[in-house]
């Protein structure tokens, strides 16, 4: 506002606080609308039975290892997309399975650079195989 507009009386900010007031419930009204459909479409999601998640942990676990077979992990690159790892970012469930099934982490073929830069890198890797496969 400059030094030549008139001050707005008393009456027209409180007509305005009304106003914004009045749009602010309205807003609250439409977001308590998403908010319990929200709640309800998680409901039902939360229902959603995926097959593979009913299959025992021993039938699961030997898929796994069919997987797993031969996998090469290229050090200093990524991997064939195969493997433990793989299977341990898909859910929660088969990260459980992955990570606590040694027999997934036992048969591995390293392939790649031997570079000095990457040996830090092989060293971390063989340390997770070898202490996951007991």
């Amino acid at each position: 506002m400059t030094s030549d507009e008139p001050k707005p009386s008393a009456a027209s900010l409180r007509n305005a606080l009304v106003q914004v007031d009045e749009e602010i419930e309205e807003w609250n009204a439409h977001l308590l609308q998403l908010q319990q459909k929200r709640a309800g479409i998680c409901t039902r999601l939360d229902a959603v039975v995926y097959p593979v998640l009913s299959l025992p942990v021993e039938i699961t676990t030997e898929i796994f290892k069919h997987y797993v077979a031969g996998v090469v992990v290229w050090v200093g690159g990524s991997n064939s997309g195969r493997g433990p790892w793989v299977l341990a970012a898909v859910c929660r469930a088969w990260r459980a399975i992955a990570l606590h099934v040694p027999a997934l982490w036992a048969d591995m073929c390293l392939q790649g650079s031997s570079s000095a830069s990457q040996h830090e890198k092989t060293k971390q890797m063989l340390e997770s195989y070898l202490s996951r496969s007991a």
